[in-house]
């Protein structure tokens, strides 16, 4: 797999943006955790409300059973110290299904902080250095075969935007056609700049201004 061009100005600016990409992926997941780290210190009160009210729950429990010890009045007295613990045990468990919804919030929220911008650059960005290494492979294996040359230039006639053919010659096509070696070279030279594939130097074919 050839993830970087030959030539090197455009090989320093893949690598660049791919230096770039790994700093965003970096502080993508640094925002994410700070968010998450920030919703989480809200859990502070309801932990507080969780433990008061537990705390109110086994105060008043223990009282409203040492108050029902007492003979004849006891179970009249320690009822509404029951109620009352109840109460507090409700306080106690609205702290803690508090708690796990910030929870909960602070994990959705960080992740999407983190995921969302991610995507949006990382997909396009994997994306198009697939594109590249595919073509650049596809490229490269026709380097390989004895016809390199007019199968890059044929290459280049299929896929290769109107303008820049233009400037290879007026009538590519035809001149393709017609077996104009100067011109065949130069579409197959186009082609392997928008590769990355440099023409290797033992076989790099010599310009020729004729047919």
């Amino acid at each position: 797999m050839k993830l970087y061009a030959d030539a090197p100005a455009r090989r320093v600016r893949q690598a660049v943006t791919d230096l770039l990409v790994v700093a965003w992926v970096a502080l993508c997941v640094r925002f994410g955790l700070w968010l998450h780290e920030t919703v989480l210190s809200a859990l502070g009160p309801t932990v507080q409300l969780e433990a008061a009210g537990s705390s109110l729950q086994s105060s008043l429990s223990d009282l409203g059973e040492r108050l029902g010890a007492i003979p004849l009045l006891g179970n009249a007295i320690s009822r509404p110290f029951e109620r009352a613990a109840d109460a507090g045990d409700a306080i106690g468990r609205v702290g803690a299904d508090l708690g796990g919804y910030i929870e909960q919030t602070a994990l959705v929220s960080g992740l999407a902080a983190a995921v969302i911008p991610l995507a949006l650059v990382v997909i396009p960005w994997v994306l198009s250095r697939a594109a590249f290494a595919r073509n650049a492979g596809a490229v490269r294996d026709l380097l390989a075969t004895g016809d390199a040359l007019d199968l890059l230039a044929l290459r280049a006639l299929a896929t290769q935007p109107v303008r820049a053919l233009a400037g290879v010659s007026p009538h590519p096509a035809r001149d393709w056609r017609e077996g104009r070696h100067d011109v065949v070279e130069r579409l197959a030279r186009v082609e392997l700049a928008r590769a990355g594939v440099a023409w290797p130097a033992e076989s790099a074919p010599s310009r020729v201004d004729g047919a």
